[in-house]
């Protein structure tokens, strides 16, 4: 998957072959395939999300973002997608949580998106990833300039439990969502065990 100005291309991993070329209307933020690989999800800088058919490249369904998603993620059952979003002047940021209704696979019926829970907060939302479908965890920037990681429950939107203590500048979410790498401001790795309401 490559994105450039308002396009973005498929291609067959085997042998380097552009599969398909998707147009959209304004400059692409960002992009994310569901986990069936049967469909791709948009953001772009009119504000709005769009889903793709991946095998024909047809234009499935869009809703409004509020503002150009920097971050899409999309949890592992394909039911629920996370946006982060910030407008360009920096004075207004939104992460909000999505239900894709509908299967991009089997059921052969169209997929639409409507606005869940919005995780709004005086800090600025940089990067997230759902842990499972009740979960999510996220870096936020405070005012003071400084990166913290903490859960967030998808239905209510509201925090899980208290920031980690450590300062962090980036972080990767494993793929059995039970372990988060972060790097810190200066330097140092820690992995944190991933403990939620699941697993309780």
């Amino acid at each position: 998957l490559t994105t450039a100005a308002g396009q973005i291309a498929t291609w067959d991993g085997h042998h380097g072959r552009r599969r398909q070329q998707l147009r959209l209307p304004a400059p692409v933020t960002a992009a994310h395939f569901t986990p069936d690989a049967q469909a791709i999800v948009t953001g772009s800088e009119d504000s709005v999300l769009r889903l793709w058919n991946v095998a024909t490249g047809k234009f499935i369904s869009e809703a409004p973002s509020g503002s150009p998603p920097r971050i899409i993620s999309i949890d592992r059952n394909g039911r629920r997608l996370l946006t982060i979003g910030t407008t360009r002047d920096l004075a207004n940021q939104s992460a909000a949580i999505w239900n894709i209704e509908g299967a991009s696979g089997g059921s052969g019926g169209p997929l639409r998106l409507d606005k869940g829970s919005v995780l709004r907060r005086a800090d600025l939302d940089v990067d997230g990833f759902f842990v499972d479908e009740r979960t999510v965890v996220m870096m936020a920037e405070s005012s003071d300039g400084l990166k913290k990681v903490r859960l967030s429950d998808v239905r209510s939107g509201l925090p899980l439990a208290p920031p980690l203590p450590i300062e962090a500048d980036t972080m990767h979410l494993d793929r059995t969502g039970r372990r988060v790498v972060i790097q810190g401001r200066t330097g140092e790795i820690s992995v944190w065990a991933v403990r939620t309401p699941l697993e309780a």
